[in-house]
């Protein structure tokens, strides 16, 4: 696969916000380039958290970029989740790890059942980040594997966004996956430096002290601060609300919260994938749209691709990208992580990107959505009954 150059781009630039610098990248043509090019310039450390790490073209070019810097010298840590990664080729790890990679398993599947494991198989690590020296990182919606790779090169083409960030919010994203990799060390290993370093084990704030600033979620209620952060921008929004979710079943309170932005005379408009990776999470999705439409909120469907994008524009000036779906697992089960800051001129090419997915959308309406039937409407709504799962 050719993804050493990133085509140009308009939403490839870099802004400057306070101590930081931040760019949108678009799809896999974006920033599966922009990652390799950060982790071959890497010269100390490379810690990576994913989701899904996939056995494929894709995932083997990032263990051999991988490999290459740990043969070199250089810190490599990965962590991925045992389910999402699912099917694994361990061989491909252990290249990794011959090479002085520490490779670890997110609630490995295997003694799921011992009663020190309990029910942890059903917390998964849906992150996706990537940090190179403390200095540039990236989080969004793209996992590593071919389906994030552009039909042109043997991919499918989903379309989905990520957030490389420069400066301190490198930092909070490196931190972030220091919580995740203290879960997967043994006991006795939190406690030698070489494997937890002390400075990487930092709390991130709760409350932003700069215009860019990491967001971590984790299990406890306490530790759901994407979701407040939502809840506090929709509550807080004057002009505009969009929203773009693979994913979008919120619960009841984000949804009331959605009605009343749109009653007070904000425009909210949600964006949604037309044919989904995930046919019975579409299910839901289509549910809470149609509960939605009758008060006012905009539905539009993504055509031609797999949506599989996470992020929020509020009001020309709020913005937050990561891995952070709309829906009960993120807010309950999931560890999650977002990148969100306070630019307008950042929220300016978000938005020209959010334009340009609309222009490939179409406009979902509450007669539409009936016209589909009563078996349509009771499967959505059967679905529905188990958003708390999805």
């Amino acid at each position: 696969m050719a993804l050493g150059t990133a085509r140009a781009a308009p939403s490839a630039q870099l802004v400057e916000i306070g101590q930081d610098r931040v760019r949108h990248l678009r799809d896999g043509d974006e920033c599966y380039p922009a990652m390799l090019a950060a982790i071959q310039a890497a010269r100390r450390e490379i810690v990576a958290e994913f989701y899904w790490f996939a056995s494929d073209t894709v995932g083997r070019l990032f263990v051999d970029a991988l490999r290459a810097r740990a043969t070199a010298g250089c810190t490599v840590r990965v962590v991925y989740d045992a389910i999402g990664s699912r099917p694994i080729d361990d061989e491909m790890f252990d290249d990794l790890r011959a090479a002085g990679a520490d490779v670890r398993e997110f609630h490995p599947l295997r003694g799921a059942l011992h009663k020190r494991v309990g029910g942890r198989w059903f917390v998964r690590d849906h992150r996706k980040l990537l940090v190179c020296d403390g200095e540039v990182g990236f989080t969004g919606g793209l996992n590593i594997g071919r389906p994030w790779a552009s039909r042109d090169q043997g991919g499918d083409g989903f379309r989905d966004d990520m957030v490389e960030v420069q400066g301190p919010a490198a930092r909070e994203l490196r931190a972030a996956f220091y919580q995740t990799w203290a879960r997967v060390l043994r006991w006795r290993e939190r406690k030698d430096p070489s494997k937890l370093p002390p400075e990487a084990t930092l709390e991130l704030k709760r409350a932003p002290e700069r215009d860019v600033w990491v967001i971590a979620n984790r299990r406890r209620p306490r530790g759901r601060a994407i979701r407040a952060t939502y809840l506090r921008w929709i509550h807080g929004a004057e002009r505009t609300i969009d929203l773009v979710h693979a994913y979008f079943v919120p619960d009841a309170v984000i949804r009331r919260a959605l009605v009343e932005a749109a009653r007070r005379g904000v425009r909210v408009r949600v964006l949604v994938p037309e044919v989904s990776d995930l046919p019975f999470v579409q299910w839901a999705c289509e549910a809470t749209i149609a509960r939605l439409l009758p008060h006012g909120v905009e539905a539009y469907a993504y055509r031609g691709a797999v949506l599989h994008s996470k992020l929020a524009v509020v009001d020309d000036e709020l913005v937050t990208i990561g891995s952070y779906n709309l829906d009960r697992r993120s807010s309950r089960a999931n560890l999650e992580v977002n990148v969100a800051a306070r630019s307008a001129e950042l929220a300016r090419v978000v938005r020209r990107s959010i334009e340009q997915d609309l222009a490939h959308s179409v406009r979902w309406t509450d007669a539409e959505l009936r016209a589909r039937g009563l078996f349509w409407r009771l499967v959505r709504a059967f679905a529905l009954l188990f958003a708390r799962w999805l």
